[in-house]
């Protein structure tokens, strides 16, 4: 299972990544929303009983309410959506109890594109009437465009518990599948996905709910087939389009998936949401050449519009970055790519005091010691070859590299082991006995036999496996590792460049970019230090491309395997890349990102610090 991108979300689709943009505002959407969310407010006022009364309101601001409500009404149905948020707010202030009022002011402000003011709103409607059951969904939506990820999915569980309507149960388990997808719990993703597709049967909805459970299970082609069968029936269904880009893109064809993305755009020309999703998938698809140069222009004048949020914005400020890079402009890719972090670290401010703490303990408790006092933990299955490193250090050009030998299966970004740490924050290392060792061996073993029965070995790529070493090793003494190495300057550059699908809150400063360098050094010089040197190897990203083929012959050797010509050609790999190097994944061998760096030094700040002569 590897990290899976959202239509909607950043590239990145995108990895804990910000949140989607979740408002449309087309006015005939907004009338069918509104016409929705009044018939469910009558039933759930007319069955009642699930919260006390709130205080009784002075007769006379009860009336002066309820006509400023009949007001708004009438101005949204009008199609005057803004002009009807100042009637609303006068009734709340007339009557700040009156649950109605509360809740359609909370709604019309989510409408508009302003879910911080929403989310006030609506979280007043829940603790007047907590089984208000679409107050619950529409606060869910609100947090989810916020980046607030926990608490949107606790938002939406409790709206699927008090049982809405039907389409919108399965609406909240689309949306429940992507935000658990956004907390890298690929299972439960999925499981979400499915519980949508059974309660939207025969829909486009439930198809596309269906369609992302398989692109969690890389099962792309199948996705797309499907996505295709109800874009037949309901073509002009954006999340749909956006999804079979995403689909076709992870299997390398580059040309459907701009055809995807243009396609949106024609369709959402006054839609900055979908729009934004939209340009950044189009720019990290293709290399821009002079001919693109006015993409540009297309998305900077998306970035003006007003119903835009921040995450939108952050994926638009990334998206000009790259193309600004592309096209060698260079000072105003910087400015793009600066405009972005600050709302990315907005969306994820990191925590420094788990980083350290965590390297300490793993260093002092996995040392060769350790590892001799337990000869005979976990399974001696030399199935597993683990491509570590920092993101953007050459760890899929790596994967890509082995996996497409002959007697070798890809299993892209696995969160096996992530999953599995809390084991070290609950009992440490040092107390994991053999039979849990082997538990973990064998549970990890039928994950990787998933992507083949037969491969001698199956890759695992996901960068921040360095973290569990110890716990791997101990579970797979026979395991390899193969620690990808790049200039440190290149490397933080590019994760500083990249909408990962994921947010990585490290990633969003200068500063913070080089604490976790040199936490991320420290680990790794230990790892060296206690590993085997036929079970650890470190390939340099600069040597890789230089001298690819001995280096692509030393790593097949390293795996234990006969040479395979087909090593020498990764970007024919038929294995479905989901990372942020889709494109650069299926191209040949390049030298073009050695020493990147160079092009953006007036600009380096506090990543000085890393360049080897500082």
């Amino acid at each position: 299972m590897r990290h899976t991108e959202t239509p909607g979300s950043t590239a990145l689709s995108r990895p804990v990544r910000a949140a989607l943009d979740v408002v449309t505002p087309f006015t005939a959407q907004i009338r069918r929303e509104i016409d929705y969310q009044s018939r469910i407010r009558r039933e759930l006022d007319e069955k009642a009983g699930t919260s006390p009364p709130a205080p009784a309101a002075n007769p006379r601001k009860a009336r002066m309410a309820a006509a400023l409500i009949q007001r708004a009404v009438s101005l949204r149905n009008a199609g005057e959506l803004e002009q009807s948020l100042l009637p609303l707010q006068q009734a709340v202030e007339a009557n700040p109890n009156n649950v109605n009022a509360v809740y359609d002011l909370g709604l019309t402000l989510l409408l508009c594109g302003r879910p911080a003011d929403a989310v006030a709103r609506l979280a007043r409607t829940v603790a007047l009437k907590p089984g208000h059951a679409d107050a619950h969904y529409n606060l869910g939506i609100a947090l989810q465009s916020l980046g607030q990820v926990q608490a949107a999915i606790t938002s939406l569980r409790r709206a699927c518990e008090l049982k809405p309507k039907k389409p919108r149960r399965a609406d909240a388990y689309h949306r429940l599948g992507e935000l658990s997808s956004m907390m890298q719990r690929y299972s439960e993703s999925a499981a979400w996905f499915r519980r949508g597709a059974g309660t939207a049967r025969d829909t486009t909805l439930g198809c596309i709910c269906e369609a992302r459970a398989l692109i969690i299970e890389d099962k792309c082609r199948e996705a797309a087939d499907l996505l295709r069968r109800a874009l037949a029936r309901d073509p002009q269904n954006v999340t749909a389009i956006l999804l079979l880009a995403q689909a076709v893109s992870y299997m390398g064809d580059m040309e459907a998936a701009t055809a995807c993305y243009e396609k949106v755009l024609t369709l959402t020309a006054d839609a900055a949401g979908p729009a934004a999703s939209a340009f950044s998938g189009l720019v990290r698809v293709k290399k821009l050449i002079e001919a693109d140069r006015p993409l540009t222009a297309r998305i900077a004048k998306c970035l003006e519009q007003r119903t835009l949020s921040d995450t939108g914005r952050m994926q638009l400020h990334f998206a000009l970055g790259k193309a600004f890079d592309d096209l060698r402009d260079y000072e105003t890719a910087i400015h793009h790519y600066d405009s972005a972090n600050r709302l990315r670290s907005t969306l994820s401010p990191p925590d420094r005091a788990v980083l350290p703490r965590l390297v300490d303990t793993v260093k002092a408790g996995c040392d060769g010691e350790f590892f001799a006092s337990r000869a005979g933990f976990g399974s001696d299955d030399e199935t597993p070859v683990l491509v570590i490193g920092m993101p953007r250090s050459g760890t899929t050009l790596v994967e890509q590299v082995i996996s497409n030998h002959r007697d070798v299966a890809g299993a892209g970004e696995l969160t096996f082991w992530m999953d599995n740490s809390v084991l070290l924050d609950r009992v440490g290392v040092e107390r994991i006995d053999r039979e849990t060792a082997r538990r973990l061996a064998g549970d990890y073993l039928a994950r990787l036999r998933g992507y083949s029965t037969k491969a001698a070995r199956v890759t695992d790529k996901m960068p921040f496996n360095f973290l569990w070493l110890g716990l791997i090793r101990l579970a797979f003494p026979r395991a390899r590792f193969i620690h990808c190495r790049r200039h440190p300057v290149d490397t933080c550059l590019s994760m500083y460049f990249t909408s990962f699908e994921i947010t990585r809150s490290f990633t969003s400063t200068r500063e913070d970019l080089v604490f976790y360098y040199r936490h991320y050094l420290s680990l790794m010089n230990h790892w060296r230090s206690v590993l085997p040197r036929d079970r650890f190897i470190e390939v340099d990203y600069e040597v890789l491309t230089t001298d690819f083929e001995s280096e692509a012959r030393r790593l097949i050797a390293f795996c234990g395997l006969d040479w395979d010509d087909a090593c020498l050609h990764p970007e024919r790999n038929q294995h479905e890349v989901k990372t942020a190097s889709l494109w650069q994944a299926r191209q040949p061998v390049y030298r073009t990102s050695v020493e990147r760096w160079r092009h953006y030094e007036p600009w380096l700040g506090a990543l000085r610090e890393l360049l080897p002569d500082a």
